[in-house]
């Protein structure tokens, strides 16, 4: 078994009864959630600050949820879109920076809207620069669907969500 230690940093109010549906088999889950450090923030200001932070734990991986909530909540007007893409960019840089010097992955993930007919990413434009691969997972009527984007491949999947978690078995 590999020893991993994981921050998660969620960056929208949490409910955590949805994390612990899986109430048939809890220690399982338990296994887990003793090497998971849970670091809440909410603002800006606090979760640029956070890189400066990790350098003191030996993170194996780091899972950022609705990385661009608080940028966009607190720049909302058009007179700080400027302040708000510059704030974030400079953010994105030196997360990568972190991920590269440490070898540590990153997850993040990120809110899409539907504007009209049309799904639109939040801050896509800034995001892109710095991800790798992203994961886009929707649903169309009672289908669970996903589509990998990366510079060397594009693929599509269905998956199922079961008590163990996502699964591309279809049951």
């Amino acid at each position: 078994m590999v020893e991993m230690f994981c921050i998660w940093i969620p960056l929208v109010d949490l409910d955590l009864k949805e994390y612990w549906k899986f109430k048939k088999n809890p220690t399982s889950i338990l296994i887990y959630l003793i090497r998971l450090l849970v670091s809440r923030v909410t603002n800006t200001s606090e979760q640029i600050n956070l890189i400066k932070n990790l350098h003191a734990n030996n993170f194996s991986l780091i899972v950022i949820d609705n990385i661009t909530d608080l940028f966009s909540y607190e720049y909302k007007n058009n007179e700080s879109i400027f302040k708000k893409n510059s704030l974030f960019m400079k953010y994105m840089h030196e997360l990568s920076f972190y991920a590269i010097a440490n070898k540590i992955p990153i997850v993040i993930t990120n809110m899409i809207r539907n504007m009209g007919d049309k799904e639109v990413e939040n801050m896509a434009t800034a995001i892109d620069l710095f991800t790798h691969v992203k994961i886009h997972l929707f649903k169309n009527s009672s289908m669970f669907n996903g589509k990998i984007y990366s510079p060397f491949n594009n693929e599509s999947f269905s998956y199922t969500i079961t008590e163990l978690g996502l699964s591309d078995k279809i049951f």
